[in-house]
């Protein structure tokens, strides 16, 4: 289920007039989306269906174990919940977790008989 979610097609940044302040200038507003096989997504939500897929295919504990990893970056140190999960989804779909030095795959997520975990892209 989760590879619904990997395969980016494009990822969009618009920015849309909502309004002008007192002095007549514009005010937009920015919106970021994915485009990926099962639906165009705003990046909030994308990263919610990751995390449902993820809880669906038995990748929960490795992206929870990522959600930690990740909050240890200096610039996550006061990042909402959903900004963790934002950068979380992307390591767990692009597989930077791979590379992370000393990072563990928890022993209670899914794989195959050779112990790898298989993404279909």
């Amino acid at each position: 289920m989760i590879e619904n979610y990997t395969r980016l097609s494009s990822r969009m940044f618009t920015a849309t007039v909502v309004g002008k302040d007192k002095n007549g200038r514009k005010i937009t507003e920015g919106r970021e989306t994915y485009k990926t096989p099962s639906g165009v997504y705003e990046i909030k939500d994308w990263a919610r269906l990751v995390e449902k897929a993820a809880e669906a295919d038995g990748l929960l504990p490795l992206l929870e174990q990522i959600k930690r990893h990740v909050k240890e970056y200096a610039w996550m140190k006061n990042a909402s919940d959903i900004n963790v999960l934002i950068l979380a989804a992307e390591c767990l779909t692009g597989r930077a977790y791979e590379h992370w030095e000393g990072f563990v795959i928890p022993m209670n997520t899914q794989a195959d008989e050779t112990g790898q975990l298989t993404f279909c892209f």
